[in-house]
């Protein structure tokens, strides 16, 4: 989870810039087997909101100039979704991430 923070950090950094975000990182695909600080948080809600991660962060790297910064924050607010269902502790962390 924290190359995925990262990932989107310089994504953000990268769109702020007026750039667009490099080559999806393909190891993000296993995000389905990624090691959980709890382990019984991989349930159903997890393989959802994974696959809704998966599809929106792809999008920011196949998208116009001019709707990177609404589709990165889609990315986030997936993100912050996933984590107001288990995990609430990064939210904070992960708000930083949007583009205002």
């Amino acid at each position: 989870m924290l190359k995925m923070y990262q990932a989107n950090l310089e994504n953000k950094s990268l769109i702020l810039e007026g750039k667009t975000p490099n080559a999806f990182p393909e190891e993000f695909i296993n995000i389905h087997t990624a090691k959980l600080t709890d382990p019984s948080d991989r349930n159903a809600s997890f393989k959802v909101f994974s696959e809704m991660y998966l599809n929106t962060f792809q999008q920011d790297f196949k998208t116009e100039k001019d709707s990177l910064k609404a589709k990165h924050n889609n990315t986030i607010y997936t993100c912050i979704a996933c984590h107001k269902t288990t995990c609430i502790g990064p939210i904070p962390k992960i708000k930083k991430l949007l583009i205002q």
